[in-house]
C-alpha cells in the first residue's frame, strides 16, 4: 500500500511538471531580448499580437544607463505586465524607467533589485509595452522659475479643460527629459464636469541650469500638461488639487 501511495505521488509530480513545461497559458506572453538581459512578461488577450523585443544603444542621454529594450506593437494591455533587466550595476541610485511617448520623457518605475536583476510591476493605467532602460535616479531640485512656468502653463490652458494633469522633467542632453517623481500637478473644475474622449498636450520648457544634490548642470526644465477637455470648460475655472 505505502508503494502505491508513493507511485501515485511520483506520477501526479511527473504530470503537474509535463503541464507547466509544455502547456502554455494563451492569455500570457512573454518575451526575451536576443541578448537574454531583458524579459518581458505580461497578461494579455487571444486579440493582442504577438510581442517582440528590440535593443538599441541610443545616442546622448540625461540619466541612461542600459542600452533601450523597445517592446512592440505599442499597445495597452488588459491585465498586468512585469519587466525585468539583469545588470552588474550596483543598485544603489538605478532604477527601471519606460519613455513615457505621449508626455517625451523617461517615466521612472518603482524598482525592486534581486540578485543580478531588476524589476518593476506594471498594473492598470501602466501596463502599456513600449522602451525602457535602466536611468540613474537623483534629487533634482525645481528651477527657482518653477511657478512663473506653471503659471504660464495654466494660462494657456485650452478654454474647454476640465482636469489636467502637469509634470515636470529635466534634461542634460538634447531632447531627453526625465520626469520628476516627486512633481505631479492636478487640476480639475470645482463642479462635476464631465470629461470628452482624448487629451490636449501642452509644454513650457525652460533653458536653464539644472541643480542635481548640491551641483549645477547646464540643461533645461520642462512643464508638460495633459489636458482633458469638455464641451464648455469649468464655469468657475480649474482649481489646484490640495496635495
Amino acid at each position: 500500500m505505502r508503494a502505491m501511495s508513493i507511485g501515485w505521488i511520483v506520477f501526479l509530480v511527473a504530470l503537474g511538471s509535463a503541464y507547466l513545461l509544455f502547456v502554455r497559458d494563451p492569455d500570457k506572453q512573454v518575451v526575451v531580448s536576443p541578448d537574454g538581459f531583458f524579459r518581458f512578461s505580461a497578461m494579455t488577450a487571444p486579440s493582442i499580437p504577438r510581442m517582440s523585443v528590440d535593443r538599441t544603444e541610443g545616442g546622448p542621454s540625461t540619466a541612461r544607463l542600459s542600452p533601450i529594450y523597445s517592446v512592440t506593437p505599442s499597445i495597452g494591455l488588459p491585465a498586468s505586465a512585469r519587466v525585468s533587466l539583469k545588470s552588474d550595476l550596483a543598485p544603489s541610485g538605478v532604477v527601471l524607467a519606460r519613455f513615457w511617448e505621449e508626455v517625451g520623457a523617461w517615466e521612472p518605475l518603482p524598482t525592486r533589485h534581486l540578485l543580478d536583476r531588476f524589476s518593476a510591476d506594471l498594473q492598470g493605467d501602466e501596463a502599456w509595452t513600449g522602451s525602457f532602460a535602466l536611468i540613474k535616479s537623483v534629487s533634482v531640485d525645481s528651477p527657482p522659475k518653477e511657478q512663473l512656468m506653471l503659471e504660464t502653463l495654466l494660462a494657456e490652458a485650452p478654454e474647454n479643460a476640465v482636469s489636467g494633469e502637469v509634470f515636470m522633467a529635466y534634461s542634460l542632453a538634447p531632447d531627453d527629459f526625465v520626469l520628476i517623481p516627486s512633481y505631479k500637478k492636478v487640476l480639475s473644475c470645482e463642479e462635476n464636469t464631465a470629461a470628452l474622449p482624448g487629451l490636449v498636450l501642452q509644454t513650457n520648457t525652460l533653458v536653464q541650469n539644472v541643480t542635481i544634490g548640491e551641483r549645477s548642470f547646464s540643461g533645461a526644465y520642462s512643464l508638460i500638461a495633459r489636458w482633458h477637455v469638455g464641451e464648455a470648460g469649468c464655469a468657475s475655472g480649474l482649481v489646484l488639487a490640495t496635495p
